[in-house]
């Protein structure tokens, strides 16, 4: 978010970015979609990695449903990173 301000700051707005990470570094604090995608687009997409964001409430079923993929197309290549929403 520091390195590239102009795509994130309207995503933040009250608060500005320096206040955005502040409060991202206290433990127990979860991501937001915006954090979500600056972690996408500053770390894992340039090691050509994919990410999903996967969805664990309480619906019927054995299997845990992917509410996120960046890219969406998915990606072939090193992996993907799986990070669990639990609400």
């Amino acid at each position: 978010m520091t390195s590239n301000p102009t795509l994130y700051a309207a995503f933040l707005a009250p608060k500005t970015i320096d206040e955005y990470t502040k409060d991202m570094m206290v433990v127990g604090q979860e991501i937001e979609d915006v954090g979500n995608a600056a972690l996408y687009d500053a770390v894992l997409g340039p090691a050509g990695l994919g990410m999903e964001i996967l969805y664990l409430n309480r619906s019927e079923g054995e299997r845990i449903g992917v509410q996120e993929r960046m890219p969406e197309e998915g990606v072939k290549g090193k992996g993907v990173v799986r990070l669990l929403y639990r609400p």
